[in-house]
């Protein structure tokens, strides 16, 4: 059977007739070796099915259609499968794995994702480097996999590398947090653009306390000053499906809040108030426009909540329209 990658290829030979090796490596972002393993597959099962043959020419592939007909239903049937990923998506796929497992070998990734060593091999130093623009540095002691940096820093920058995949990372079943469901039985209110992302934190989260990389009092520190309704957050969800520290918890309440618009009016959080004042004051400044206190308390408080957690926890939340408000609004923006 071959994977979307493998039916891909054949595509691109439809169209173009032939493409060298280098080309073909160059458009999926594999390694040559890949390429030549897809090309034997592909010859395969073209021969197989009497649909097609492939002719080498010293460094380039040529397609010949023996049933051109045949061969676009061929394509058109043709299943997408899980094993194949474009570059970013590969890379993604590799850093769960590493989080879900430190102990993965480069072998085990290799058979499981169906491409060459030096193409995960390459991939795992791209994923080095974009750790250590943060600060973090990933290492192999010859054992396992490991992450050290500030641990609020790595979860952050772990969700943020996963959230734009983290739709296809759930499809696959590759994702699940017991104390996201845990929670969303019982708490309202929270963004269909934010659920799955919040579902792939919480499962980093847990990924983290399960290896017992858990929040030290240095990391601790950046939450201290963030103010959450403990007794009335608790009386919602109630006790933890496992235990953890308070620092722990701590954590996993600005997750909560992050997300999801916890409403208790009896209880409104002083310095996010201070800034909402202070955005307001700068917005009536530029436009001349006033906005009644009301709003401030009510819909715009319910909004910038969430933002104002993320923010603590380094956590980035795409929104679709972002781009517009950057073009359309700099001033306002930039507040």
């Amino acid at each position: 059977m071959l994977n979307q990658r493998q039916y891909d290829i054949i595509k691109l030979l439809l169209s173009f007739g032939s493409m060298t090796i280098a080309q073909i490596a160059q458009t999926h972002q594999i390694s040559r070796k890949t390429v030549y393993e897809d090309i034997e597959m592909i010859t395969f099962c073209l021969e197989k099915t009497s649909l097609g043959i492939l002719k080498k020419k010293k460094n380039r592939i040529e397609l010949v259609a023996i049933n051109e007909e045949g061969l676009e239903e061929f394509l058109a049937n043709s299943k997408r499968v899980v094993q194949y990923y474009d570059i970013k998506q590969r890379q993604a796929l590799i850093l769960l794995m590493l989080l879900q497992q430190p102990t993965v070998t480069i072998d085990t990734i290799v058979q499981k994702m169906n491409l060459s060593k030096s193409t995960i091999s390459n991939d795992i130093q791209k994923l080095k480097r974009k750790a250590k623009k943060h600060g973090i540095t990933l290492s192999y002691d010859n054992f396992a996999y490991c992450f050290s940096g500030n641990e609020i820093e790595m979860r952050g920058l772990f969700i943020n590398m996963l959230a734009p995949y983290a739709q296809k990372l759930l499809a696959t079943g590759l994702i699940e947090s017991k104390f996201f469901h845990h929670i969303r039985m019982k708490l309202s209110g929270y963004s269909l653009l934010a659920v799955d992302v919040a579902h792939l934190s919480f499962h980093i989260w847990e990924l983290r306390l399960q290896h017992g990389e858990t929040l030290t009092h240095a990391d601790g520190i950046q939450l201290v000053n963030v103010q959450v309704e403990w007794n009335f957050l608790l009386d919602k969800i109630g006790d933890f499906p496992f235990e953890c520290s308070q620092k722990e918890k701590l954590y996993s309440m600005c997750l909560i809040k992050s997300f999801f618009r916890v409403e208790n009016r009896d209880f409104r959080e002083e310095h996010i108030i201070k800034v909402l004042e202070y955005m307001c004051y700068a917005y009536q400044s530029l436009t001349g426009k006033y906005i009644p206190t009301d709003i401030i308390y009510t819909e715009l408080y319910q909004h910038f909540q969430p933002a104002y957690y993320r923010l603590q926890l380094k956590i980035v939340l795409q929104n679709p329209i972002y781009q517009q408000i950057v073009d359309k609004h700099p001033s306002i923006f930039s507040i």
